[in-house]
């Protein structure tokens, strides 16, 4: 048990860190493939829309 229970921690730790950093990585690569019309709208003065 004193051995079992600090790799557990450990190991848990570690597994949720990656897989924090894998669903940062697959939103990051989901907002820069989304083809939104929001982030082609140009902002100049013939077009007031904002």
């Amino acid at each position: 048990m004193p051995i079992i229970l600090p790799l557990c921690i450990i190991y848990g730790a570690l597994r949720g860190a990656v897989q924090m950093v894998e669903r940062v990585v697959n939103q990051m690569m989901a907002d820069v493939t989304t083809d939104s019309v929001d982030k082609h709208t140009q902002h100049s003065f013939d077009n007031p829309t904002y």
